[in-house]
């Protein structure tokens, strides 16, 4: 009997102390599960970035971003020497503050535009898809 009751005191006692090492363990594998998710995500970031990068839906939308932009800004510029041709000409107070406003909002647009067209232009992963077609970057003082 002696060791029957031996035996259930030492379940008891295991039984104490079964939970938190359950719990301990439990925080120890989730631990080391994510930090070897990690671990093992670090190593293939340069190939996932390329085939980003290099997949054919990018390719052609940065390839078209650029002549767009260009083309846009071009077209941008003409509208500037227009309205200033306009604004030069105009003797009515009240259509020369109009084409001010206008062309105010049109030189703040093809800053806009080429600001976005520079910083794109200095992007390691856009600026391969440029060609030579277009300029490798774009004076905002032409906007002026």
């Amino acid at each position: 009997m002696s060791d029957y009751r031996d035996d259930f005191r030492h379940g008891q006692r295991e039984f104490y102390w079964t939970l938190p090492r359950l719990l301990i363990g439990m925080m120890v594998v989730v631990i080391l599960f994510g930090m070897g998710f990690w671990v093992l995500g670090v190593p293939g970031a340069p190939g996932r970035i390329m085939s980003k990068t290099l997949d054919a839906d990018n390719v052609l939308s940065s390839y078209e971003w650029y002549r767009d932009a260009w083309g846009n800004i071009k077209s941008k510029k003409s509208q500037i020497g227009q309205f200033k041709g306009l604004l030069k000409n105009e003797q009515n107070p009240g259509e020369s503050t109009r084409l001010r406003i206008e062309l105010a909002a049109i030189q703040q647009s093809c800053r806009d535009l080429t600001n976005r067209y520079n910083a794109n232009a200095n992007k390691i992963n856009k600026r391969i898809f440029m060609g030579t077609t277009v300029p490798e970057s774009v004076d905002t003082g032409d906007c002026e």
